[in-house]
């Protein structure tokens, strides 16, 4: 029924073999930009970003606080030094649109060696006010960009075909650019932007679009230096920052993926995990085990009331016929008393030292963790989560028939978004993540990504169901 996670796991979702090749030297080039002293954990800083940064004017040295670690001392905006030699990015291809972002929003003149300029680039730095000379779409560089203060913001949003590092480039130049920027960005790359920037002071917001992410920059004056904790990029910096416990609310109705997701946010993050719908599937079941009705309100009352958490079995509480019991003990007020305590329990104090718990079920983040600071609403369209269940039915070996699993989750869905005690809704103050066009992957990136720009935004950023 529970699980506890001690150790963030690195997952492979769309666009993340792009995001590991951006991260580390992104992160190093952001410090060079910025004022002050960045502190980065061991082994973060490859030798030709490090080169590169030196090549800018930053300084770097060892960092006597953590052992391994490095601390670059950046110039800042109007303190770049305009490089002696060509910045060399030949056999790095994902870096080419983010460093020539970076250098188009600073008013320096630099020659980039690139293996090939990638189609449309030239454009993303020219719309933003720099001057740019280049050997042509294809074409081996070098590409000389003369960048400039206060450049021009652009909205990609409309872009859904965008290569991610033209919309990385234009997000890049937004960094420093009056306004707003958006691009669209594959799930995992719009999880790094969002705590890569956002670790920098930047203000950054999201919203699903599909299988991307429109990831919105506000570009500031000055960035702040950043202190990127150990086993960055997989440990979010907002994560690692975040008080604890930290509790995210996982909501959602039947085959959204919601409980797939938790588990993989849960492993990602080191948090400890609970299926609160087993809680309310083991009730039922027992109820109909004890040969009662679950629309009863004593029988199910009393079936919570003896309910040994540790004794549940999840494997023997999947089937459909679980789900409906569960649907209709939880509407009853006494069940959802009766087993409140423990789920709110678990969250203030989650298990084997665990920096915090995810839960999921259908109104953590309306009754059960009403102050947590991430909640996530998981939905998809119901054709959409009737096939997943059909799939996952006929995986175990179960006859699944799609036009009855379709109609047995729209009575499902009307049942418990019309009841009377803890309805499912959004909570006010959720982000919603619709499912529908992304695998496990890109919906653990997106999760990501969202959480990450509503707890860096805080109470402040909160007031409607959301997206960003």
């Amino acid at each position: 029924m529970t699980e506890t996670r001690t150790t963030p796991n690195e997952a492979v979702g769309s666009g993340e073999a792009l995001a590991r090749e951006m991260a580390a030297p992104l992160a190093v080039l952001l410090a060079a930009s910025t004022v002050g002293e960045t502190r980065l954990p061991p082994g973060l800083a490859p030798a030709r970003a490090a080169a590169l940064a030196t090549a800018l004017g930053a300084d770097s040295a060892a960092d006597p606080a953590r052992d391994g670690g490095m601390v670059i001392a950046g110039r800042g905006p109007g303190g770049l030094r305009e490089p002696a030699a060509p910045l060399d990015l030949c056999g790095l291809p994902a870096l080419v649109g983010p460093v020539c972002g970076l250098l188009a929003g600073q008013a320096v003149t630099a020659m980039v060696l690139v293996g090939t300029v990638p189609p449309g680039l030239s454009a993303v730095l020219e719309a933003s006010g720099a001057r740019v000379v280049a050997p042509g779409a294809g074409a081996h560089g070098p590409l000389a960009i003369a960048g400039r203060d206060a450049p021009m913001a652009q909205d990609r949003s409309d872009r859904p075909d965008d290569p991610p590092e033209l919309a990385m480039a234009a997000l890049c130049i937004g960094l420093t650019a009056p306004g707003e920027t958006r691009g669209l960005l594959p799930p995992a790359l719009a999880a790094l932007a969002v705590d890569l920037f956002g670790a920098f002071g930047v203000p950054v917001a999201v919203t699903p679009q599909g299988a991307r992410l429109c990831v919105a920059v506000t570009g500031q004056t000055e960035t702040t230096p950043a202190a990127l904790p150990d086993g960055w990029p997989a440990l979010p910096a907002w994560a690692a920052a975040a008080p604890r416990p930290l509790t995210i609310a996982v909501d959602g109705p039947a085959a959204a993926g919601k409980g797939t997701l938790a588990r993989t946010l849960a492993d990602r993050l080191g948090l400890a995990y609970l299926d609160t719908g087993l809680l309310y599937r083991a009730t039922g079941m027992a109820v109909r085990a004890a040969g009662g009705d679950p629309d009863n309100p004593g029988d199910a009352e009393a079936a919570a009331r003896a309910l040994d958490p540790t004794a549940i079995e999840p494997d023997a509480l999947r089937g459909e016929d679980a789900g409906d019991a569960a649907s209709r003990v939880a509407a009853i007020p006494a069940v959802r008393a009766a087993l409140l305590d423990q789920q709110r329990a678990f969250a203030r104090q989650p298990p084997a030292g665990a920096r915090g718990a995810v839960l999921d079920g259908r109104d953590i983040g309306s009754v059960v963790c009403p102050d947590a600071p991430v909640k996530l609403f998981v939905t998809a369209s119901v054709e959409t989560r009737a096939k997943r269940r059909v799939l996952e039915l006929r995986q175990r070996g179960q006859e699944g028939i799609e036009s009855r699993v379709l109609q047995d989750m729209k009575a499902r869905d009307a049942r418990d978004s019309a009841r009377g005690v803890a309805p499912l809704v959004p909570a006010d103050d959720a982000v919603v993540l619709d499912t529908s066009d992304l695998d496990r992957d890109g919906a653990l990136f997106g999760a990501l990504a969202l959480a990450g720009a509503r707890l860096r935004a805080g109470p402040q950023g909160m007031g409607g169901p959301h997206t960003s």
